[in-house]
């Protein structure tokens, strides 16, 4: 048996979407990689020789929801996602909200009695406003003075327990379903649950569904930005 870690384990770089994008691939091994790298210890812990009570649940949710956001401002090209460019090219800035929200609808992989795309969409939104902006709870209505009705929202960021191990993250990175039991985005009363191995299967599968969906579009997007970056030195 190979020790190396998540052998088997596909890194976005690696997908075969990305394949046959010079651009993409570059792109995503020089930027994205890293950060599914990250991913891929964060959603291994709490580990008992390191740190028995540490998760980094809301650093590895963050992480997340912020890929998605990235991606729903690069890999984003359908229909829906050209129409906001006239309105965003007028503003002179992303429409963050409205990509983020199409991006999830368009692409995320819902599975059986999970909600909506578009309620999971609003759900994974919230839930990285929240992380962004409140500590992870939503009662910023005290603040206004809807303050006498606040309901206090809170997000709930769930792993399984005991952690994961190199093998189940591998099949995260690598099998069509999620090779889980169980939704990954639920809502009870007011409080959202997300499961984080379901979100970073998530995470994958919405990456290569949009490069599936329009490649030539995304290749020409990473090659501009890739202009951008700096010169390598020597």
């Amino acid at each position: 048996m190979s020790t190396t870690p998540f052998a088997g384990g596909v890194l976005p770089s690696a997908y075969p979407e990305a394949a046959n994008l010079a651009s993409i691939s570059q792109l995503l091994s020089e930027l994205i990689d890293m950060q599914f790298q990250d991913l891929r210890v964060l959603l291994r812990l709490p580990d008992p020789a390191l740190a028995p009570n540490v998760g980094c649940n809301f650093t590895a949710a963050a992480l997340m929801t912020n890929l998605i956001s990235g991606f729903s401002i690069w890999f984003f090209h359908n229909r829906y996602a050209k129409r906001l460019e006239p309105e965003e090219n007028r503003r002179k800035q992303a429409l963050s909200a409205r990509r983020f929200k199409g991006f999830v609808r368009a692409y995320y992989p819902r599975q059986l009695h999970e909600p909506t795309v578009a309620t999971i969409a609003g759900h994974l939104y919230d839930a990285r406003n929240v992380l962004s902006h409140n500590l992870g709870i939503d009662d910023a209505s005290w603040r206004t003075r809807e303050r006498k009705r606040s309901r206090r929202r809170t997000i709930s960021l769930v792993k399984p327990d005991p952690a994961l191990v190199d093998a189940d993250v591998v099949e995260l990175e690598t099998y069509a379903t999620p090779p889980f039991a169980g939704q990954t985005v639920t809502r009870k009363g007011l409080t959202t649950y997300i499961y984080l191995p379901g979100l970073y299967w998530g995470l994958g599968r919405m990456l290569r569904a949009a490069l599936v969906d329009e490649p030539e579009r995304c290749e020409n997007t990473a090659a501009q930005l890739l202009r951008t970056f700096p010169k390598p030195s020597t």
